[in-house]
């Protein structure tokens, strides 16, 4: 076996080299296509989404303009009224657990600072010692498991949330 035998010609080499070269830039050039591509499509699913969603919220939108359109009630038909401004609620509801949206129960529980927002403090009571939540102002959602958005709270307690028993 001679020397020669064992080395490859040089031009052979660099035509090899520039192949693999060229074949890596054309799979870099195809991977950046591919990214691109799964981005809009992700967008586009987002958006079908969302716009599902709202199409779905769009029967209770209506129904509470009709309700706000009316002129308001006079003292006979507040009850009717009321039932209808309930009815809209429940078409909300049933969009948002259709979608897996759930509202938190707060009202009772343990001030949470990461689902909770504490905006005031009410003295304790025996139904409502220190850092429970006594009233709730805007109700939290969790999302999947994922909280959407934070209970807006009044906590019971005297000297302030440095005072609340929090475990995080």
């Amino acid at each position: 076996m001679s020397l020669s035998a064992n080395k490859s010609d040089p031009d052979e080499t660099t035509l090899s080299a520039a192949t693999l070269l060229d074949r890596l830039q054309r799979l870099q050039a195809d991977f950046e296509n591919y990214r691109k591509r799964v981005e809009k499509e992700k967008a586009r699913m987002e958006d079908k989404a969302r716009s599902e969603l709202l199409q779905e919220l769009l029967p209770a939108f209506d129904a509470l303009e009709q309700a706000t359109a009316t002129p308001p009630p006079d003292a006979t038909d507040v009850q009717a009224y009321h039932e209808g401004i309930r009815a809209v609620e429940r078409q909300f509801h049933a969009v948002f657990d259709q979608a897996g949206v759930e509202r938190m129960r707060s009202l009772g529980q343990r001030f949470d600072p990461r689902i909770h927002e504490a905006v005031g403090l009410e003295p304790p009571t025996a139904e409502y010692p220190d850092g429970v939540i006594c009233r709730v102002l805007q109700e939290g959602y969790i999302h999947r498991g994922e909280l959407m958005r934070s209970a807006r709270v009044i906590v019971a307690g005297n000297d302030g949330p440095s005072r609340l028993d929090v475990r995080v």
